[in-house]
């Protein structure tokens, strides 16, 4: 089925596009609930506005805009009274279903609570879902009924404690993805986390003008049919929410998906919504005012105002069964097209790295200036910019598609890089090692500035032995939740790549020798574009090569999504030099030197060191120097 959208709401054409590409290009999958999906991994994001300008010039208010789907009538009142309960921390599904809200019913009934093992949850008791995480993240979840005052992170206070009084913080992050606390919930969340971002007024700007607050959420899995129109609205609501008390003005959000998905029996019903035209998203007003809302624990359901002409331009809704597991899913496998979602629109690596020096360059030209960096640099940033898009395996002969595969790695070819460093910090990561004298030992000193005692003096970690950079990186891959003896409440460096999702596309039927390919999804909150983010490509890459030599998949495909993207001013002028360099070579192939079986008899994980990893040939611009900022 073709539909021709003729629609002026782009933003909305957006959703539907995703929705026919995954539909026609999707992979046939097994899912959790049995049912069989359609899906993509990590597509192109979706953008929405928040506000546009006033129809009177002059005002310098703008007018306030909800993206809420038109081409099926969206339950808006559900979204409101979930998204409250989110903010007040609830984690009692009874609690919405008396306010006629039942979409966590399924998951909170007896049956589906016992098959995942929470025989001694009452009914409705969801355990440590979001609005928990949100409010009391770290606390010990004990039941629904319990007070969690005064207990574990308020990250949402913090969230906009920082936007009023540290706006250009890179760590404005709400999370509700929490290790340790996944077999405690009914559901572990699909949308996991979000990053906001302050816009602040130019120089020259009049004394009346407010920052804009973005909000970018990534979720791992979604629901193209039932969930994602639900998410749009919650989190660009919670955007308004926020930008009410922090004084700030609701600019954009975006949305980054991880598996995106249709269930097959949702289809039908979304080709039926592919049919229609949409209209323009609603207006959206506040019914109180911020000083008689107060704080975030102040907004009432009757507080919200979605434009009464949203029922009459929108379209009928549209029913849709919801997906639930009960007991064990139906887990046969599904036999799949050959997908032409895992082919990346360049052919040659140095296309490829194209992509960085375009986003390099978009950052240095046009990103916003950010002189309230710490330490005084200064920095021009832009906010979740396309994602950078890498293949981690090529044909030996491009021009045979059956030949050998061999294996490729991204250290950028426009200026040298030490590979010997990235692979043995990579190692160093893997083990779960925190103890930056043994990177040092190596030759490797790229945490020591970060581990000395000034700096972590500077912290407020005087309790942490110098050289120790605490529970970062490799101990939460390894021992998430752990008690650690050296960390309080600080972390000495608080992780940039925060995320990484991965996807295992099964083989093609016409080619059952074939291993399955996988692909991963790293979400990085903070890239220093000039410095950071080359080494951290590279890592990623070869984390998604050790997984797939472990479990015997080719790694197929990297895709990076970046937050807040900077360049420092003072790494301007080398980025400008390399920038001017042709790109002429490719990317170099990468081994493993032990077999899966060695690694395993040896230790696993416990036993990668730098040495496994076996740089084919580089070619490569000479070296740059980028001065490191803590």
């Amino acid at each position: 089925m073709t539909v021709a959208p003729t629609a002026t709401n782009k933003e909305e054409l957006q959703y539907l596009d995703l929705v026919r590409d995954v539909i026609n290009r999707g992979e046939r999958r097994a899912d959790r609930t049995g049912t069989g999906t359609l899906s993509l991994f990590a597509p192109p994001q979706l953008r929405f506005s928040l506000s546009k300008p006033s129809a009177d010039p002059s005002s310098a208010n703008p007018i306030l805009t909800l993206p809420l789907l038109t081409t099926k009538r969206v339950f808006s009142r559900g979204i409101i009274e979930e998204l409250l309960w989110f903010v007040e921390g609830c984690t009692d599904s009874k609690v919405l279903a008396e306010k006629g809200v039942k979409i966590w019913d399924g998951n909170g009934s007896r049956e589906f609570l016992d098959s995942r093992g929470l025989q001694h949850r009452e009914v409705g008791d969801l355990g440590p879902v979001y609005g928990f995480q949100w409010r009391h993240f770290g606390a010990e979840y004990r039941t629904a009924k319990d007070n969690y005052d005064g207990e574990g992170v308020d990250q949402l206070a913090k969230v906009i404690d920082k936007i009023k009084n540290n706006p250009t913080d890179r760590r404005i992050i709400l999370s509700a993805w929490n290790p340790a606390d996944l077999p405690k919930m009914a559901l572990p969340p699909c949308h996991m986390f979000c990053q906001f971002f302050v816009s602040l007024p130019p120089p020259n700007s009049l004394p009346s003008t407010k920052p804009r607050l973005s909000c970018l959420m990534y979720q791992r899995s979604a629901d193209l049919g039932l969930g994602v129109p639900f998410n749009i609205a919650s989190y660009a609501l919670l955007t308004h929410m926020i930008a009410l008390v922090t004084d700030t003005i609701p600019h954009e959000f975006i949305l980054q998906l991880g598996d995106a998905h249709v269930y097959l029996d949702h289809v039908e019903p979304l080709k039926t919504q592919l049919e229609r035209t949409p209209f323009e998203f609603p207006e959206f007003a506040w019914k109180r005012s911020r000083e008689e809302i107060g704080k975030i624990d102040g907004f009432r359901s009757d507080d919200f105002a979605i434009s009464p002409k949203y029922k009459e331009n929108s379209h009928p809704s549209i029913p849709m069964k919801m997906s639930v597991t009960f007991g064990t899913a139906k887990l046969a496998r599904i036999a799949c097209r050959d997908p032409d979602s895992a082919s990346l629109p360049y052919t040659n690596s140095s296309l490829e790295e194209k992509q960085y020096l375009k986003l390099a360059h978009r950052v240095i030209e046009s990103g916003e200036l950010r002189s309230q960096v710490k330490g005084g640099t200064g920095a021009r940033a832009i906010f979740a910019p396309d994602p950078l898009r890498f293949s981690l395996s090529r044909q030996v002969d491009p021009a045979d598609p059956s030949s050998l595969l061999e294996n490729i790695v991204p250290p950028f070819t426009t200026k040298r890089m030490p590979f010997g460093v990235t692979r043995e910090e990579f190692a160093w990561m893997m083990r779960g090692e925190t103890d930056a004298k043994a990177l040092e030992v190596k030759g490797v000193k790229v945490w020591m500035e970060n581990s000395s005692r000034d700096y972590l003096d500077s912290r407020g970690l005087k309790h942490l032995e110098m050289d120790n950079i605490d529970p970062a990186y490799g101990f939460q891959w390894r021992h998430a939740g752990a008690d650690y003896s050296g960390y309080v409440d600080g972390i000495a460096v608080p992780p940039c790549p925060i995320l990484h999702q991965f996807y295992l596309h099964e083989p093609t039927l016409s080619l059952p020798e074939a291993k399955p390919r996988l692909s991963c999804v790293v979400y990085q909150r903070s890239a220093d574009i000039c410095l950071g983010l080359p080494f951290d490509l590279v890592n990623a890459a070869l984390l998604t090569h050790l997984v797939a030599h472990m479990t015997d998949s080719v790694a197929d495909q990297l895709t990076y999504f970046i937050g807040d993207a900077h360049v420092y001013l003072d790494h301007e002028a080398a980025l400008r030099e390399q920038l001017a360099r042709p790109l002429i070579h490719n990317f170099p192939t990468v081994k493993m030197a032990r077999s899966r079986e060695d690694i395993e008899r040896d230790g696993a994980f416990d036993s990668i060191v730098g040495d496994d990893f076996q740089l084919g040939e580089y070619r490569a611009a000479p070296k740059l120097s980028f001065k490191p900022h803590l």
